[in-house]
């Protein structure tokens, strides 16, 4: 399984998917719960997250995406994405698109 376009070549081992739906169930509740203002920033958001955890598998010398890989860029999409009120204690943010 892959992220999208945002991998390339790179998979995501199950692990890595599985951790990063169960640890994130919030954020993506709020994304499908305002889907049509969310849905283009969390689509191109999760591919940015591919990109950056395919870039951080390869600088392992790996072709396979790992949860170490996820936690290491997981930041970035969240303090960027429109449908995260986790990072700002329930704040509400407007969409960006």
């Amino acid at each position: 399984m892959a992220f999208g376009q945002g991998t390339g070549v790179m998979i995501a081992s199950h692990e890595a998917l599985n951790h990063l739906l169960s640890g994130n169930s919030g954020l993506i509740d709020r994304a499908a719960s305002n889907w049509d203002a969310s849905h283009w920033a969390f689509v191109e958001l999760t591919r940015l997250l591919g990109q950056l955890s395919a870039s951080h598998a390869a600088a392992r010398n790996s072709a396979v995406i790992q949860p170490e890989d996820i936690n290491a860029c997981i930041h970035v999409m969240i303090d960027l994405c429109p449908c995260d009120d986790l990072a700002r204690g329930g704040a509400s943010r407007l969409p960006m698109f």
